[in-house]
């Protein structure tokens, strides 16, 4: 693990300084739209903190339950610091806080997640380079032009890829261009686990089914699903027209 300075002692390592920087970063912009449309930013408060903390505490424990060696302390799998996260793990725990905080607050999730959804790729985007800056390419060899240390540097892929992805969704946000409440978290949601599927051909990471990582099965399921609802949605607007 890459250190940036030390303090005292005390090391400061470059992947926690980014994860923070990340953190800002998308709470930022997710403030400004709460703020700029109307929304309880003391909600937005909540909405940021709780379902970050859950989130990369179950991104680091899956890691730990999925790649660590069983005489790992649970104490070492919680050395956030240290890196190593499984994003999925994450994501899911974040959203049902995120929705268990929305319920408490007796506020409809839809127009909610779309901020957050586009406020993550900000923050992961950040997260990414973190851990590119950090040392940690996560990639196969490789004797391109892009290639860091021989492997292809999937973290950097990840962080610009992500970073163009937020650019389009905040043009698209601004614009209204997806009219429903819920649409663009959806679609955010293909978008990124197709990022996650394709890029993880160039991870080192175990294959567990048919050549898959266990990240592209997910990240398979949730394209298939959502896309499913999508067609869904599409088809019952359409009849509905009809018969109108």
């Amino acid at each position: 693990m890459s250190t940036l300075f030390t303090i005292g002692g005390i090391s400061i390592y470059t992947y926690g300084i980014f994860l923070v920087l990340g953190v800002l970063c998308g709470g930022y912009y997710m403030y400004n739209q709460t703020k700029k449309r109307g929304k309880s930013t003391e909600l937005a408060f909540d909405l940021i903190v709780f379902p970050l903390l859950t989130g990369i505490i179950a991104s680091r424990l899956s890691y730990y339950f999925i790649y660590l060696k069983k005489d790992n302390s649970i104490i070492e799998a919680l050395r956030i610091w240290d890196g190593g996260m499984v994003s999925w793990g994450g994501f899911i725990v974040a959203i049902f806080t995120l929705l268990f905080v929305l319920k408490r607050y007796k506020e409809k999730p839809y127009s909610w997640l779309d901020i957050y959804s586009i406020s993550a790729l900000l923050g992961l985007s950040v997260g990414r380079l973190g851990s590119f800056i950090s040392g940690e390419y996560a990639g196969v060899s490789t004797t391109l032009f892009s290639a860091f240390g021989g492997v292809h540097p999937v973290t950097l892929y990840e962080s610009i890829l992500l970073l163009v992805l937020f650019l389009i969704y905040i043009y698209l946000y601004a614009k209204n261009s997806l009219k429903i409440d819920g649409y663009y978290f959806l679609s955010v949601l293909i978008w990124y686990s197709l990022i996650r599927f394709l890029m993880d051909f160039l991870r080192v990471d175990p294959k567990y089914f048919i050549g898959l990582s266990l990240t592209q099965i997910i990240s398979s399921l949730i394209i298939l699903s959502v896309t499913t609802f999508f067609f869904y949605k599409i088809f019952l607007r359409k009849g509905a027209k009809s018969a109108g």
